[in-house]
This record gives structure tokens, sequence and C-alpha cells, in this order.
């Protein structure tokens, strides 16, 4: 544990786990970017404030190397599956080659007997390929990264932070137009961000965790702090349905006080070229908006126009706890409008006499639901029409 958080993976074990809850923020920040043809670069715009994710911005909140990869490195090369490439992976593992991520986390934790030097290994390509590069929902070791293994001092040199970045941000952003097979890549991207689960794969909590830093008020709708670490956490496993929701980004978003870091600065020490691309596109518009960034100037709503209007329109209201009453067709005062549930939920238990009082008042509503029930009919037979209602 000492060699690990002495690595460049130690950085990960102090993210504070109210950060890295869910992933509405995460989604929410990928409905609100910029199209734009930069390769590397994300602008999702937050409360009429842009805010830039790009690999500065990952390397600084992960604490991942971001340097430039060796000359003719991919992060798409793998290792032929050749024996001898598999001779270090039997040593390692064992001669399953379709083990999975989690079947190492079961081989570290029941073998108290397991060498200190397998157990490490076995740790790091748990956090590489479980953690900061799955490319599947069922992570898979990469054979590459098994090899990468023998030496310890090259698996911790490793730019692991440009790796993971590089996989997170392609799912991130719409596709390159490609005639006869993607004319529309932004309608098919807004197509995808619609649907009810959308897959990505790196390590997207980094765009989480670069808005609750560049967001404060996110952070302040999150509640608690930030004491609870990855390291210190009593859990065996993060609460899957926990963090922001959509109703507290939107209300994030309409704080009048809404305050957005726009980009970060690169800090501490490191080589030339760090959090820079060779290859990255040139875009007109995102260099005129970093000019606006330099010069000052305030960002509001109204400098934003366009965006994909498929879904229907969200109106924001503050939640009225009291109870609402309305009239109904005749002057005739309605009732307080009840949520729907189940009968037995609006007979508590100090309310209820006896079991048989209780069954009886059951078989009365029931009767009153058939006796409703016949009368829609001898109301269609008649030719009138019928309005749907609840039973209260």
């Amino acid at each position: 544990m000492a060699q690990l958080l002495d690595s460049c993976f130690g950085r990960l074990f102090s993210l504070p786990v109210r950060r890295l809850l869910a992933g509405k923020v995460v989604h929410g920040m990928l409905t609100r970017q910029v199209v734009m043809k930069k390769k590397y670069e994300m602008w999702p715009v937050f409360g009429g404030k842009p805010l830039r994710f790009s690999l500065v911005e990952f390397g600084e909140v992960t604490g991942l190397p971001c340097g430039e990869f060796e000359e003719g490195y991919s992060i798409d090369y793998e290792l032929s599956p050749t024996e001898e490439n598999y001779a270090y992976w039997e040593k390692l593992i064992g001669t399953d080659r379709d083990v999975l991520v989690e079947d190492l986390v079961r081989m570290v934790l029941e073998d108290a007997l397991m060498p200190g030097w397998r157990k490490l290994r076995l740790c790091l390509i748990i956090i590489v390929d479980g953690v900061l590069v799955p490319t599947s929902q069922k992570p898979k070791p990469s054979l590459k990264h098994v090899n990468l293994g023998k030496n310890l001092k090259k698996f911790f040199a490793f730019q692991w932070g440009r790796e993971s970045f590089l996989w997170a941000i392609r799912p991130m952003k719409q596709g390159p137009k490609e005639m006869g097979k993607c004319e529309d890549p932004n309608g098919e991207f807004c197509k995808k961000l619609r649907q009810k689960s959308i897959r990505l794969l790196g390590f997207p909590q980094a765009l989480q965790l670069v808005a609750f830093e560049a967001i404060p008020q996110l952070p302040i709708q999150a509640g608690g702090d930030d004491s609870v670490t990855l390291l210190n956490y009593p859990g065996k496993f993060l609460p899957q349905h926990a963090g922001l929701t959509v109703y507290d980004l939107r209300k994030a978003e309409h704080d009048p006080g809404l305050l957005v870091q726009h980009m970060m600065e690169i800090t501490g020490t490191h080589e030339e070229q760090w959090g820079v691309w060779d290859d990255e596109k040139y875009d007109k518009k995102v260099d005129y908006l970093n000019g606006l960034i330099r010069e000052g100037h305030v960002f509001s709503k109204s400098d934003w126009g366009g965006g994909d209007a498929g879904e229907p329109f969200f109106v924001y209201r503050v939640k009225n706890d009291k109870k609402r009453k309305g009239k109904a067709v005749g002057g005739v005062t309605a009732g307080p409008v009840l949520k729907q549930r189940q009968l037995s939920g609006y007979f508590t238990r100090g309310s209820l006499v006896d079991a048989e009082e209780h069954s009886r008042m059951v078989a009365r509503v029931e009767e009153l639901g058939t006796e409703v029930l016949r009368l829609k009919v001898v109301v269609e037979k008649q030719g009138g029409s019928w309005r749907s209602g609840r039973l209260s």
C-alpha cells in the first residue's frame, strides 16, 4: 500500500467520495457542451458560463501523468496473443485467458499467502484496467498492461493520465462526419444522449471531479464535506443511487450567485508538452472564446443560442410544500391532490380500529370502484364522454 500511495496512483486514493457518486453530473455536462472541431477539448456551458474539460483539467484533478507517449504509441495498440506474450500472464494470473478484473479482486482478497510482488502487480492491473482504462462493461486485464508490469519502474512512469483521458473523451463528443455512413454526427450524438443509459469508457468521473472543482454550488448541493475519501471510506462498495440528481443540477444552474471557473492552469512541475497535443485541430470559435475569457467577459445565458430541442421543455419552479387546491367544473371546490399509491398507504397503523374494520373499508372502496366502472360503461353506451380521473 505504501508503494501505491507513493506512486502516480496515490492521488486517486485521496479523492473525496461525495465527488464520485452517481453520474448525473457527467451526463449534465455532456448535454450542455458546445459543438466544436477540437478533438481533445470539451466546453460545457453551465448557467450560461463555459468551462473547459481537457487533458490539463484531467491531470489536475487525478494527479496522473499526462506527458507525451513514446514515439509511435497508440492506445489502440495491443500485443499479439502469442504463447511468448502470454508467458508472463500465466506466471502472474494463471492459465485462464478470459479472466475478468473482478476475478483478480477475488484472488487478492482470498489468498492470504500471496507473495507481495504478485499482489502489488495484480492491484496495479485492477486500478488500470478496472478503473482508469476499462473498455467493456465487464473489464478484463489487458495483455499489454500485464506485460508492462514486469518492470515496475516503467509501469509507474507510463503516461496513464493521457491514456485514460483518450479513452474517456472519445464517446463524450460527436463523431466525425462520414459520407454515406454518418451524415449528421451532431444529431446522432443528441439521440445517444437522450437514451436511458450511455456507454462511456476510460475514467469519465474525472469530468465530474472537474465540475465540482469549477462550480462551487455543486459541492454545496451535495452536502457533507471532503473528509471521507476512498482511502478511509468505511464500506466495501460505493452506493449506486446516491449523489446529485437532475433537480440538484438545475437548482445550482439557476442560483443567482452561480460562479464557474472557466479553466484550470497547470500546477506543479511537469516535463515539456505535458497536457498538450501535437495533432489538435484549430477552431477559430474556441480561439474567440478564449479571447473573451482573457478579456474578463461576463458570460450570460443570452450569449448561447441553438441547441437540441428533442426533449420536452423543462419549466423550473420552486417546490411548494403547501397543499394545492383547485376548483372543479361548476364551482365545486376540489379536495387536496393526492399522489397515487397503494390503498393500504392511506391507512396508518394508528388509524385502524381493528382488522375487521380495515377489511370492511377495503371492501367498500372496491365496491365503489366496481360501481364507477359500471357507470362508465353506461355513459359510453349512451354516446357520452368519460373524463378520466383518480379515485381518492
